[in-house]
């Protein structure tokens, strides 16, 4: 899945339904992959959508600095 942003605190969006929808997916999901470019590092949305720890992977153009997986 893909996102605005994620920070130490978690990854989100600022849209409502989006982050209604993609907790529903992460919640029946065998592992969590998020699809974040390095420019979204550091800055987040409105919505949560999931913490770090519920994160399996993070795919990125570079290694992101919130993820220790």
């Amino acid at each position: 899945f893909s996102a605005v942003g994620i920070t130490k605190d978690g990854i989100s969006t600022f849209h409502e339904d989006h982050a209604g929808f993609l907790k529903e997916v992460l919640e029946t999901a065998a592992k969590a992959c998020l699809l974040i470019d390095s420019g979204k590092f550091g800055r987040s949305g409105i919505f949560e959508i999931s913490p770090l720890a519920g994160i399996d992977r993070i795919i990125s153009d570079e290694k992101c600095p919130f993820h220790a997986k």
